[in-house]
C-alpha cells in the first residue's frame, strides 16, 4: 500500500517557468510553447505534478499532457525514445499520476495548449514503497482462478 500521506516520502526534483514568445514582426502574436522535456531520467513510477499559468483566466481547466517516453529498439530519425504513456493534467491542481512500469528508467515531457502564455511546473517523486503492482505470475495465476471459477457458474446456469 502507498503512504502517499507522508510529506516526508514526497521531493519535489524539478520545478520550471516557461513563456511563449512573440512572433517577430507581429507584436500581437505569440508563438506556441514548445514541448517542456525534464532534464533527466526518472525512476519511480509515482509522481505528483502542479501546473499554473499566471494569465489563465480561472475558466480553464486542462493544462497539459504529460507524455512518458522510454528507449526501445526503433530508431527513427537518430532517436530510440517512443511514447509509452499519456496523462491529462489539469491546472492550478496537484495530479497524482501512476505511471506504468515498463522499463527501469523513462523520460517525461509536458506538452502546453498553444493557448497558453505561460506555464509554472513542478514535478514531485514519490520515495516510499511502490509496491503497486502486483508480481506478473501471482497475478497472472489470480486471473486463472478467477476465470476457472466463471466457467463453473456457467456451467452451473446452463445446466439449470
Amino acid at each position: 500500500m502507498l503512504d502517499l500521506n507522508n510529506s516526508a516520502l514526497w521531493n519535489l526534483i524539478w520545478s520550471a517557468n516557461v513563456q511563449s514568445e512573440l512572433v517577430p514582426h507581429k507584436p500581437s502574436r505569440y508563438l506556441p510553447i514548445p514541448p517542456v522535456e525534464v532534464p533527466f531520467l526518472l525512476d519511480t513510477h509515482v509522481i505528483a505534478v502542479l501546473l499554473t499559468s499566471s494569465t489563465a483566466p480561472p475558466t480553464w481547466k486542462f493544462a497539459a499532457f504529460l507524455n512518458q517516453k522510454i528507449a526501445t529498439g526503433i530508431i527513427v530519425g537518430g532517436l530510440n525514445e517512443t511514447q509509452a504513456y499519456q496523462e491529462k493534467i489539469w491546472l492550478n491542481r496537484i495530479s497524482l499520476v501512476i505511471l506504468p512500469k515498463l522499463t527501469t528508467t523513462y523520460s517525461l515531457n509536458f506538452n502546453i495548449p498553444y493557448w497558453f502564455y505561460d506555464m509554472s511546473l513542478k514535478l514531485w517523486v514519490y520515495n516510499g514503497e511502490e509496491n503497486i503492482y502486483p508480481p506478473t505470475n501471482d497475478f497472472l495465476e489470480e486471473i486463472k482462478d478467477r476465470l476457472q471459477e466463471i466457467d463453473r457458474k456457467l456451467e452451473r446456469i446452463r445446466r439449470e
